[in-house]
């Protein structure tokens, strides 16, 4: 197992006289060895450039909390309002609740999809309406929406299935501007529609930091708001009354809600993340990958137009051939999502394929 060594700490040295530079001493045959050099490297980019935000509560969202939350706005948020959570689901259930969504109420979501949405919607005592996703992209279908679709309708969830960006100006379009619309972006932070990030179209956005996820922070996920005023409504929702009260609740604090907060580790290693992290570089890397794919005869890819641009690791195709030739260069995987109105992957089977040796984050 591996230990932590703190270099240079003296117990009888004062804290500002600490030097703060980990690292650890592991066996590189740990099954946790490439987590523990990401949880190092992330906690070192803290201790060396982490000033000026305070120390890190989630209490109040100061520290690396307030850090990763305006780096990951200025980043892919178009500098929208941001509030870090402990996951994507929980995120699209507190947007959803900070939107009036309650018992009875109407909300439409893709048909296809992974079962996140139906979670939240569910969880809240909501009726899920399954839209129809286009055949193109596999996401919700703006000519779906019809005024039956419409009827009572209290909110739309858009999810960018597999990094496939959904066409939220044209949803906005067909449900008349009167349905507000989250964005779930759990598959897709740094893709683009119409060369703008995903996640700033709709009226509260979600981003996912999980296993596999175009940016890795061990769990966690983003919320981002259009405007401070539906910030105010999802902080009464997810945050701790103190960080309600300094953070803008003013007197409409809300001390019955969750609160359920994220780790602080989540924001230390999603700042980290985001050194690195060059959506155009990923989007280029992910068309050179399509394009070396689409070459093989019986593959269709999904998603691929002028319009969009996909920041993923795996290509999104549907396969009509043997794959046993692209298995031996390619990874090849079935997506998790699911029709929703069956619960089966069988009716609209999509594969997702990325190079050999790319890894995993699970």
């Amino acid at each position: 197992m591996g230990t932590i060594i703190e270099a240079g700490i003296d117990p009888s040295m004062g804290a500002d006289m600490i030097d703060t530079e980990l690292s650890f001493v592991h066996s590189p045959s740990h099954p946790d060895d490439a987590l523990l050099g990401k949880i190092a490297g992330a906690c070192g980019d803290w201790a060396s450039g982490g000033g000026g935000f305070g120390p890190t509560s989630t209490i109040t969202g100061d520290g690396a909390i307030a850090a990763a939350e305006k780096a990951f706005s200025a980043a892919v948020g178009g500098g929208r309002p941001a509030l870090l959570v402990p996951s994507a689901t929980y995120g699209l259930y507190s947007a959803l609740k900070a939107l009036g969504v309650g018992h009875g109420d109407i909300c439409l979501i893709p048909e296809y999809d992974w079962p996140a949405s139906l979670a939240a919607v569910r969880s809240l005592g909501a009726i899920p309406r399954l839209v129809p996703v286009g055949t193109g992209t596999y996401t919700i279908d703006p000519d779906a929406i019809t005024p039956s679709t419409l009827d009572d309708a209290k909110a739309l969830i858009a999810c960018h299935i597999h990094g496939i960006p959904a066409d939220v100006p044209a949803l906005r379009e067909a449900t008349g501007g009167n349905v507000p619309i989250v964005e779930d972006c759990s598959q897709a932070t740094g893709c683009m529609l119409d060369g703008e990030f995903v996640g700033t179209f709709g009226d509260i956005a979600v981003h996912s930091f999980g296993p596999n996820k175009n940016l890795y922070a061990g769990e966690g996920g983003m919320i981002l708001t259009h405007d401070w005023n539906l910030y105010e409504k999802v902080l009464r929702e997810v945050g701790h009354p103190v960080r309600q009260a300094i953070g803008g609740a003013g007197d409409a604090i809300n001390y019955a809600s969750l609160s359920v907060r994220p780790h602080p580790m989540t924001a230390i290693m999603l700042l980290s993340e985001l050194r690195s992290f060059d959506p155009l570089v990923s989007c280029h890397e992910f068309e050179a990958l399509a394009g070396e794919i689409a070459a093989h005869e019986g593959i269709r890819l999904i998603g691929m137009d002028s319009r969009r641009q996909n920041a993923a690791g795996k290509v999104p195709v549907a396969l009509d051939g043997d794959i046993c030739d692209l298995g031996r260069k390619y990874n090849i995987v079935p997506s998790g999502a699911f029709d929703l109105a069956s619960m089966e992957k069988t009716a609209r089977q999509v594969y997702l394929i990325s190079e050999t040796g790319g890894g995993t984050n699970d």
